[in-house]
């Protein structure tokens, strides 16, 4: 793949109207990307088509106000690219007559306005570039500058003592920390997926370690942390302080993760609404029964969905054969997400019904209980604090989205998201950036009482070890 030779380092803004250096400690900084196949095209065009250096994986990195003035271009490039293709019609048969008079008049010196005449197409480069920028722009990620993190994180303090109702809705954005994969990432699957990057397109546009407008280590595809292996972040650990802080049923945490590392805090299910189930909690499949038992290993039956997404894939009677029998029961096929929820294993009650992960996938509708107690904390909250998240998954989104009235909203998300719009604060960082501010507010701008708080929650990883890695398969406790 081709490497634009004008491409700067990542000090330096890549908007080449600018090239001006970037400083985190005081610029808005955006870091977008384009699909890497894109790049050779892009390089092999003048400046004014191609205003933005990018590197060898489709990588930028500009300042914000760079950033929002390239995309308002391409925007108006993409308008004006479409008011040219309409036909004329009644409008614009009184626009050409206005421009025949124009011309006429130009004898008498009383011409028209420009601004009368046909909008002229842009090039099919500079409209390929527009393009691609505004399709970046979903998945652009801003990073405020620190003084900005931390007026933020006073006003999301003040806000925290001020209300008597409170409701975090997280994401992905809070496990990144932990070694989680964010799915809508710069480098996230769902995004690799969409810009059509290939394993091989990849391992072909590496770049040197000192280039950092490219993928850091975290971002890289990998094979990530085993579930067990992860433990709280600093965000987990906050919202788990600001839990007991305030008096029982003040806080309800909403999350989309499933990682349990709400619940490895001590956060219980009436303070944790887990929307789309846990990797370590199994439910028993008889309705009288109802038992949840929270384990500390993955719960899943990897192997038995794995068949199943398999004969999903299967286009012909042969291919299907070919996966031989389907897994023994008690695995069941689900016909609403087509794979399976079965474990393998039995509830230990004398029920004796199979038991059934809880993770909610493609197709599933999500646990009634579940969804009560978020909708119920959606309601009450004065305050919704979103972490992480993206606030574009529906329903989950609505919780924060819908009933807004005068209640404070609240967002720390390093992309855009859907409460943008009605959020009274709204910071881009990483959320542990954010919470520590919070958190050195919160315990009185004391730095001896911060540390101290610091130092306990790594105390507290000793027992996270023997609650995860230190049981055997077959343990666990009840959560029900």
């Amino acid at each position: 793949m081709l490497q634009d030779k004008r491409a700067p380092k990542a000090t330096i803004c890549s908007l080449h109207s600018c090239c001006a250096h970037l400083n985190p400690s005081h610029d808005s900084i955006v870091r977008v990307r384009i699909a890497p196949k894109a790049v050779a095209r892009l390089a092999r065009m003048t400046l004014h088509d191609n205003p933005v250096a990018w590197s060898r994986k489709g990588v930028g990195q500009l300042h914000s106000a760079c950033w929002d003035g390239t995309v308002e271009k391409a925007k108006q490039d993409l308008q004006a690219a479409s008011s040219a293709k309409r036909k004329p019609g009644e409008a614009g048969r009184r626009a050409s007559k206005r421009v025949r008079m124009g011309n006429s008049n130009l004898e008498s010196g009383t011409a028209e306005s420009s601004s009368l005449e046909t909008p002229i197409a842009p090039s099919k480069d500079r409209l390929f570039f527009a393009q691609k920028i505004v399709t970046a722009a979903e998945t652009a990620e801003r990073k405020d500058p620190p003084n900005s993190v931390r007026e933020a994180g006073l006003l999301l303090a003040e806000a925290i003592r001020k209300h008597a109702s409170i409701m975090f809705f997280t994401g992905a954005g809070i496990s990144t920390a932990a070694g989680i994969g964010d799915y809508r990432g710069l480098f996230g699957k769902w995004n690799e997926q969409d810009l059509m990057v290939s394993e091989s397109s990849s391992a072909m546009s590496s770049r040197p370690e000192s280039d950092e407008s490219e993928p850091s280590a975290e971002e890289e595809d990998n094979p990530g942390v085993p579930y067990e292996q992860l433990r709280p972040t600093l965000t987990h650990e906050a919202i788990a302080w600001i839990v007991a802080s305030k008096p029982a049923g003040a806080v309800t945490v909403v999350t989309q993760n499933c990682d349990g590392l709400h619940e490895l805090t001590g956060l219980g299910q009436n303070v944790v609404a887990a929307l789309h189930g846990c990797v370590f909690t199994e439910a028993c499949t008889n309705p009288s029964c109802g038992k949840r038992i929270s384990r500390p290993f993955y719960v899943l039956d990897d192997t038995a969905s794995e068949y199943y997404e398999k004969l999903q894939d299967a286009k012909s009677a042969k291919a299907r054969r070919a996966l031989g029998p389907p897994p023994p029961a008690p695995c069941v096929r689900c016909e609403q997400c087509e794979l399976t929820h079965t474990t393998g294993r039995f509830c230990p009650t004398p029920c004796g019904a199979p038991l059934r992960d809880t993770i909610i996938h493609f197709g599933d509708d999500l646990e009634e209980s579940v969804w009560n107690v978020a909708e119920s904390a959606s309601r009450k909250s004065t305050l919704r604090v979103v972490l992480g998240s993206t606030v574009l998954v529906t329903p989950a989104s609505t919780l924060v989205t819908e009933r807004v009235g005068k209640k404070t909203v609240v967002v720390c998300n390093r992309q855009a998201t859907g409460a943008d719009d009605i959020a009274k604060i709204r910071a881009y960082c990483d959320c542990d950036a954010l919470m520590e501010q919070v958190m050195r507010e919160l315990l009185d701008g004391s730095a001896e009482r911060y540390n101290e708080w610091v130092e306990e929650t790594r105390r507290k990883r000793q027992q996270y070890d023997k609650e995860r890695v230190g049981c055997q398969e077959g343990e666990g406790h009840t959560l029900l």
